[in-house]
């Protein structure tokens, strides 16, 4: 359900602000939607998956590791958001909503 989810709504961004440029508020509708089905569906599955794959000796540990590297890619993602947002200008769907 989540996926189809996801997958609609990125292809009605797409479609919105490729295509048409316009209906700003129905755009905004499908990024909240995407944020929503991706929450509820996919967005927990990965810290499920590493509280289960390490064995209980290095599960803290483990645990440890998979969360520092997920944030860590996390704020490289941000980071360089912007940045490359204004370098595309018009082909960045979140830049060009100012």
């Amino acid at each position: 359900m989540g996926s189809v989810g996801t997958c609609l709504c990125l292809s009605g961004v797409w479609r919105r602000s490729f295509l048409t440029n316009s209906h700003q508020n129905l755009l905004l509708a499908l990024l909240i939607g995407y944020i929503a089905s991706f929450a509820f569906s996919q967005g927990a599955v990965i810290w499920v998956y590493i509280s289960e794959v390490f064995p209980n000796q290095v599960r803290a540990k483990g645990q440890s590791l998979g969360s520092f590297s997920h944030w860590f890619m996390n704020a490289i993602v941000s980071g360089l958001f912007s940045p490359y947002g204004r370098v595309l200008r018009g082909l960045s769907v979140l830049c060009s909503l100012r």
